[in-house]
């Protein structure tokens, strides 16, 4: 067990120098002025790690339970994941991904991000615009938003229509059916929206009586009833949440 833990933190050092090669990054923060004034670079840098330890160790192990079910990726995993790295693209989307972890709101989040980074690796697949917005949405989902999305998608896989309708007696016949929460699921909506991963739309109901002879009498009046629908990034990012789950 300690030369398979030896192998990784070596390999993970090889995969760290090679992403920043590609990148060019430089490691500034010690020199940063703002830093220096607060005194002891130390006490600092021990105060930011002691801060943000518990929950940066319970999203990295989300993303490896994601990335490996077992505890510690094996060596050929981690020399794939190197290997994968050949150019500027690929670096930067792998270091996009791996920071995400830090920055996420979810543990579901970081689970299905390691998921997604396997996938990727594994079958080699060039970088779609699909993952990235998957990706970008991750960071901002909560686990009850990962929730919410499934339910909506469970939903519309139910329907003739491939409709999911937002608001009315529908949307509320639907929410009390099943025990969801409405205003948590129109959170969730907006969310999904913004990050691609549901598209809003409207559907003209025209309930008119129209009098041929004096039109502007018309009795009636044409609502428009808020329907959600999948995305591309959407599906993609559902099928990751029901493997998830």
């Amino acid at each position: 067990m300690g030369n398979e833990l030896e192998k990784a933190n070596d390999m993970l050092d090889s995969i760290s120098d090679k992403l920043k090669g590609y990148l060019d990054v430089r490691d500034k923060i010690l020199d940063n002025e703002y830093v220096q004034v607060l005194g002891d670079v130390s006490k600092v840098v021990g105060l930011l790690r002691n801060a943000s330890s518990l929950i940066s160790q319970k999203r990295f192990e989300a993303f490896l339970k994601g990335f490996k079910p077992d505890e510690v990726p094996t060596d050929e995993q981690l020399a794939k994941l190197r290997d994968y790295i050949d150019n500027e693209e690929k670096a930067q989307f792998i270091s996009e991904t791996l920071s995400k972890i830090l920055l996420s709101k979810s543990t579901k989040s970081c689970t299905i991000l390691g998921m997604i980074m396997y996938d990727v690796i594994e079958n080699k697949q060039n970088i779609s615009h699909d993952y990235l917005v998957c990706i970008d949405a991750l960071m901002n989902l909560f686990d009850k938003d990962i929730e919410n999305i499934e339910f909506i998608y469970d939903y519309i896989a139910t329907t003739k229509t491939g409709r999911f309708y937002g608001e009315g007696k529908k949307f509320k016949d639907v929410c009390k059916e099943h025990g969801v929460d409405t205003k948590s699921l129109e959170l969730t909506m907006d969310k999904a929206v913004y990050h691609q991963v549901l598209r809003r739309s409207y559907e003209i109901d025209l309930d008119l009586d129209i009098d041929v002879e004096t039109p502007s009498f018309s009795d009636g009046q044409a609502e428009n009833d808020e329907y959600y629908v999948k995305t591309s990034p959407g599906k993609l990012l559902y099928s990751f949440i029901k493997k998830a789950s």
